[in-house]
């Protein structure tokens, strides 16, 4: 690491805080509205894991910075937080919360929320949040946002903007020499200049819009909001967003029955002036549309719709189906769900190097279409407090990525080598899925949850490089009175492959990950937390050359003032 970065973060952004139901206990959710979402661990441990996303069968409430996506074809982000820690919520007649963190690793973590204004029709919050590890694996993420509402009797007005910083190293092994001249493109270096030692990363947000809600006597419902996100890397690909949603509904005649349509426009736009080995990305526009019609009953309910992709990208015209549906079979019991549906993912490098940030920057990005996704599934409640799913999904797939260890080749002598950041191969795919869940609660004291999912890939002229074929998941918590709660949960994940330097596969070790977590309110005002990562101490690859920490403790608290 050519310097340590340490950044001082001085950021405005968006964020909404609420009461909880539980006045003893911190341990619900801030709602963060936002595109940046940092994947760092507290206390150094790197765990962003591959996985794939099944469709979502019920009817999914209105998110307006992602409701055309209801099937995420690509990848997931698995996060195993130790403790499961969640950003507090402010008790009734408290405007703020203050959240550290010290842990092994150098590893630091730091959130603080105030509600600047808190009146019946404005609202003005700010967040900061920190989250980094300084150690020979080093990352930082910092964000902060301002969000101001106005609240209307039949809707609300939404401004909000934000900047995040994050600066990390490449740690991960690879075969450059330093000191080795290699060629790229009729350009001429060495291997110690292909990629900086450490890259940083700037973003930043303006949001404005409006959503309506529906109400007795009303019969429409929309939203308009408009998006401006910028991300500049210290070297890559500089790009721009203006991120155009808006969504229009209407009740019919019977008031249960409805009709409506979402439409998107990204303009997207990219600046190569720091790019050393690429041509330039080309600038483009994507508009996505979706009618649809909603048929509700006392036992089913039906969604029909399309939706279509017109963009001035690789595919021109991209259709996708978007039909589901769900009935309560047996006496609220056994319910039966499926349908066909679609999606066309517009891909930015936001949230490529979210997913990898070792990925090579300089590199043209891709959208990926996805036409055809059925799935069909039962979910079961044997119990009140029981619950079963189990499904299969089969997509196909265009465009779809997969991340490989770059290679460069030597001037003299045409030697290839790998070096430590990672190219987006693109592919035509199919996927077929098999995935079941259990949880089980008793009572908000005692929860149990495991699932297993595999994933079955047949790719046109390549592999599902470093994607898993079989995952389990699992957690429990414990709540012992109102004071203490401990948290158990786990990741296994196996058939991940790379590509070596001839082409050929390489295994990589299976993932299992293991994490404790343990809260205790001393008050309704602050409790402590302590974080076990890894605590088998296992020495897997998170993608390939980049192996994650072993054991790792972080221990904090949080203050509501």
């Amino acid at each position: 690491m050519k310097k340590t970065i340490i950044p001082i973060l001085l950021t405005i952004g968006v964020s909404a805080l609420a009461a909880p139901t539980d006045s003893t206990q911190i341990k619900r959710d801030v709602t963060i509205e936002k595109e940046y979402q940092p994947t760092i661990q507290p206390a150094g441990k790197v765990n962003d894991i591959p996985s794939v996303v099944e469709a979502e069968p019920k009817k999914i409430p209105l998110d307006y910075s992602e409701y055309e996506a209801k099937v995420k074809v690509d990848y997931q982000v698995t996060q195993l937080g130790s403790a499961q820690l969640k950003k507090p919520i402010l008790q009734s007649g408290k405007n703020g919360y203050l959240r550290l963190g010290l842990g092994t690793y150098w590893s630091t973590l730091g959130d603080f929320g105030y509600s600047l204004i808190n009146k019946p029709k404005y609202k003005l919050d700010l967040t900061l949040d920190h989250e980094g590890t300084f150690g020979e694996k080093m990352h930082t993420d910092n964000d902060g946002l301002l969000k101001f509402h106005r609240y209307y009797q039949n809707g609300e007005l939404v401004i909000g903007g934000g900047y995040a910083y994050e600066a990390y190293n490449y740690y991960g092994s690879n075969s450059l020499g330093d000191s080795t001249t290699y060629n790229i493109g009729n350009k001429i270096f060495k291997g110690e200049d292909f990629y900086s030692k450490n890259m940083e990363i700037s973003e930043g947000k303006l949001s404005v819009g409006y959503k309506s809600v529906f109400s007795d006597t009303r019969k429409q419902n929309f939203s308009a909001f408009v998006d401006f996100n910028t991300f500049t890397p210290k070297q890559g690909l500089a790009a721009r967003n203006f991120d155009t949603r808006i969504f229009y509904e209407n009740k019919m005649s019977n008031m249960q029955d409805r009709f409506g349509a979402k439409v998107r426009m990204q303009n997207l736009s990219y600046n190569s002036d720091k790019v050393q080995f690429a041509d330039p990305q080309e600038n483009y526009t994507s508009v996505f549309i979706n009618p649809y019609f909603e048929f509700k009953r006392e036992r089913w309910y039906a969604h029909l719709g399309l939706g279509a992709a017109i963009s001035g990208k690789e595919k021109p015209f991209a259709p996708v189906c978007d039909i589901y549906a769900e009935a309560n079979v047996v006496n609220n019991m056994i319910f039966a769900y499926g349908g066909v549906v679609g999606n066309y993912e517009v891909n930015t490098m936001h949230e490529m190097q979210n997913l990898n940030r070792w990925m090579n920057l300089d590199k043209k990005i891709k959208d990926t279409h996805t036409p055809l996704d059925g799935f069909f599934g039962l979910r079961l409640k044997p119990m009140y407090n029981l619950l079963a799913d189990i499904s299969i999904h089969y997509k196909t797939i265009y465009d779809q990525y997969f991340f490989v260890n770059d290679t460069v080749r030597g001037y003299y002598n045409s030697t290839l080598a790998q070096s430590n950041v990672f190219a987006a191969e693109y592919h035509d795919a199919d996927l077929f899925t098999l995935s079941t869940k259990l949880n089980y609660n008793f009572n908000q004291v005692f929860e149990v949850r495991f699932g297993w999912k595999h994933n079955a890939w047949k790719v046109s002229g390549g592999e599902a490089w470093q994607m898993p074929k079989n995952e389990f998941d699992f957690g429990t918590r414990l709540q012992l009175g109102k004071r203490l709660g401990v948290d158990i949960n786990g990741y296994f994940a196996n058939g991940r492959k790379a590509q070596a330097l001839d082409g050929s596969e390489i295994a990589m070790k299976a993932i299992a990950d293991l994490n404790l977590g343990i809260t205790y309110n001393h008050t309704s005002k602050l409790y402590t937390f302590y974080k076990f990562n890894n605590i088998i101490n296992s020495k897997y690859d998170l993608w390939n050359g980049y192996r994650v920490n072993g054991f790792n403790v972080m221990i904090g608290g949080v203050l509501v003032f």
